[in-house]
C-alpha cells in the first residue's frame, strides 16, 4: 500500500523499489516542488555498511543536483538519470523478457568545468556512485564528446564500456 503523505511530502507514486527500499515520487508541500522519496525499512540503517552507503547515495545526489542547477535549463521538467534508471528498470521487469543496456551521455566541456558541470573527475564518480548501486555495470555504457570524461572512466572503472560522441562540422544544408 503506498502512503498518502509522509511528514510534509505528499506520495504520488511508487516509482521502485531495491536492496535498501522504497523510492516514491512524492510533491514536497513546503518548497512547492516534486521529488524523489526514497522509505527505508525499519532496521535498515542498523549496521554501519547500510549507513555509508545511504549516506553515499545521497551525498552524490546532492552535489549532481547542486551542480547542476547552475546550468539555468528554465522552466523544462526533466526526471533525474535515478528516478530514469528506476522507471525503466520497474517496466522491464514487469512487462518483458529482456534486460536494458545504459548509455550516459557525460557532457562537459573544460570551458565549463567548476562553472556549468563538476569536473570530468567529480561528475563521472558521482554518475559512478548512483548507477553501481542499481546495475550491474556491464549493462552500461558511458559515452562523451570529452576525451578527458573517458580517459578517467578507462582508468579508474575499466569495466565500464565507453563510446566516443563525434560530430561533422560541415553545414549539411
Amino acid at each position: 500500500m503506498i502512503p498518502r503523505n509522509l511528514s510534509h511530502y505528499r506520495v504520488l507514486e511508487k516509482i521502485g523499489s531495491g536492496g535498501m527500499g522504497v523510492v516514491y515520487r512524492a510533491h514536497d508541500e513546503t518548497l512547492d516542488r516534486d521529488v524523489a522519496l526514497k522509505v527505508l525499512p525499519t532496521g535498515t540503517l542498523s549496521d554501519e555498511q547500510a549507513r555509508r552507503r545511504f549516506r553515499r547515495e545521497a551525498l552524490s545526489l546532492a552535489r549532481l543536483n547542486r551542480r547542476l542547477r547552475k546550468q539555468g535549463v528554465g522552466h523544462s521538467l526533466t526526471p533525474t538519470q535515478l528516478a530514469t534508471l528506476v522507471a525503466v528498470e520497474r517496466h522491464v521487469r514487469n512487462f518483458s523478457t529482456y534486460e536494458v543496456d545504459y548509455n550516459i551521455e557525460i557532457k562537459s566541456t573544460a570551458e565549463g568545468d567548476n562553472k556549468f558541470h563538476p569536473t570530468p573527475d567529480e561528475y563521472s564518480e558521482l554518475v559512478f556512485n548512483l548507477v553501481d548501486q542499481y546495475l550491474p555495470l556491464e549493462r552500461l555504457v558511458i559515452q562523451s564528446f570529452d576525451f578527458r570524461v573517458l580517459k578517467y572512466w578507462h582508468q579508474h572503472h575499466p569495466e565500464v564500456r565507453l563510446a566516443v560522441r563525434c560530430f561533422e562540422s560541415r553545414d549539411r544544408t
